[in-house]
Formats: structure tokens, sequence, C-alpha cells
């Protein structure tokens, strides 16, 4: 049980700092110089935008790290 509670907190930690850093890019306006739109940068670089967040998207992207 132990052990699930510690991959479920790195599981949690890893998602609030990807979208604290997603946030950021959004912020700082990053996405602008190759795109039209937030959406379409998320789309093109992350695989979802960020109004259809997928959690099997974020899972594959764990798992390859």
């Amino acid at each position: 049980m132990r052990d699930h509670t510690r991959l479920e907190k790195i599981v949690s930690d890893r998602i609030a700092e990807g979208l604290a850093d997603l946030a950021k890019i959004e912020a700082t306006g990053i996405w602008r110089e190759t795109h039209k739109t937030f959406d379409a940068y998320c789309i093109e670089r992350l695989g979802f935008s960020r109004s259809q967040l997928n959690i099997e998207t974020l899972m594959r992207k764990y798992a390859a790290n």
C-alpha cells in the first residue's frame, strides 16, 4: 500500500508541474512564434488541446520518462 501511495504522489506532482509549465508557456506567449492559437500549439506539440486534456496521453508521456 505504501508503494501505491508513493506512486500516486509522484504522478500528482508531475501533473501539477506539467500544468504549471503549460500555464507559463501560455502566459509568456512562446507558442505565438510557431502557432496561431494556444490550442493548436498544444495539439501539435503535446498531442492534445487544453480543452480536451486526455489522461491517456499524459499516462503515455509519463511512462516514457
